[in-house]
């Protein structure tokens, strides 16, 4: 009856490598699809939200390669958990952002760019600016199965933070001699 949700034994390094191709297809996804094909221009939260699952991939590909002990999975795991909740929170200001340009059906430029405001600020205030300018983003009119990419990066990084609590939660079982 191992087979049965909250009963199956997972693997450290399996958990760390499903992340990282889980993080590697959707940024494959988007900059080879949708910048390229497409020639979507990513607004500054989704540049925000690209950069955020590049971190957390990271970190899924430096745990898997590392394979360190019990300390070292809580780190790792407590590192990209954080990670993950800092992408919530972004694609949550991003639908939430959506959802008010849908509303008031008034359609604004988005003109600025993150290379450029990483040159003339300082980080602390470059990311304060970027919540609140991120107003000026319009609204994306490409969906697939009637989400937007906001809301599908709400979903990827939902799946991202199942994997990283089952990386702080998982405890070791001793080990059985006879399997």
């Amino acid at each position: 009856m191992s087979g049965f949700v909250g009963t199956t034994k997972y693997n450290y390094r399996r958990l760390n490598g499903l992340g990282f191709i889980v993080c590697a297809s959707a940024i494959t996804f988007t900059t080879a699809y949708l910048q390229e094909q497409l020639a979507l221009e990513p607004c500054i939260l989704c540049s925000l939200t690209q950069l955020i699952t590049l971190s957390v991939a990271s970190i899924f590909l430096l745990a898997y390669l590392h394979n360190p002990g019990r300390t070292g999975q809580r780190f790792y795991g407590v590192v990209g958990f954080l990670l993950t909740l800092t992408g919530i929170a972004t694609t949550l200001k991003h639908v939430w952002i959506h959802q008010q340009l849908i509303n008031s059906s008034t359609v604004v430029n988005c003109e600025l760019n993150v290379d450029h405001l990483f040159d003339t600020m300082p980080s602390a205030e470059t990311l304060i600016s970027i919540f609140r300018g991120a107003s000026e983003c319009n609204v994306s009119h490409w969906t697939f199965v009637g989400l937007s990419i906001p809301e599908q990066a709400l979903i990827l990084f939902s799946i991202l933070l199942v994997i990283t609590w089952k990386l702080i939660n998982s405890r070791r079982r001793p080990r059985d001699l006879f399997r």
